[in-house]
């Protein structure tokens, strides 16, 4: 029983903490972003993961495309918390060295500003983003002569990620 009472106690600590992660995510810069790429490319992920498990033999495409969406969707993923991380120690370090805090939304403007023109992180996701974008459109018009679960899945993820595409531009 005691150890019955550890064990859950560790883990009613671990998830405490992860939930308490979440909470400073949503308190920063872009943190419905974050929030909402999480959400939307994770269930792609997962739907990629599920035609990846139904890929049998004569679907190489389709497990092909469901990795490529695996990648592209943990992509987005870190880099919507990177993107984040940047903006939020940007924003920490420009008020340490003025040493006054000047309005937050010209301290965010100024920060992404930063970002965009000299991240190299930010400029190779730019191009993966819009990879992304044309691989999900091939996707649904190459592969739309099969009707397998997998090919279900695979479409589900498509149209999950084109969901995420036309949120993040919007942001």
């Amino acid at each position: 029983s005691q150890l019955f009472q550890l064990v859950l106690g560790q883990l009613c600590d671990r998830v405490g903490a992860a939930l308490a992660s979440c909470v400073r995510v949503c308190e920063r810069p872009l943190g419905c972003y974050v929030i909402a790429t999480w959400l939307l490319a994770g269930f792609s992920v997962c739907l990629a993961l599920g035609g990846l498990q139904h890929a049998g033999k004569g679907d190489e495409e389709v497990a092909k495309f469901c990795m490529c969406n695996v990648a592209l969707g943990a992509t987005h993923i870190i880099v919507a918390w990177y993107l984040q991380l940047r903006l939020a120690r940007g924003i920490e370090l420009r008020r340490e060295t003025n040493h006054r805090r000047g309005s937050e939304s010209r301290e965010l403007i100024a920060q992404a500003r930063q970002i965009v023109l000299y991240d190299f992180v930010f400029c190779a996701y730019c191009v993966a983003f819009v990879y992304c974008l044309v691989y999900q459109l091939y996707g649904i018009i190459a592969l739309r002569s099969r009707s397998t679960v997998s090919r279900q899945m695979q479409l589900s993820s498509a149209i999950v990620m084109l969901a995420y595409t036309s949120m993040a531009t919007s942001f």
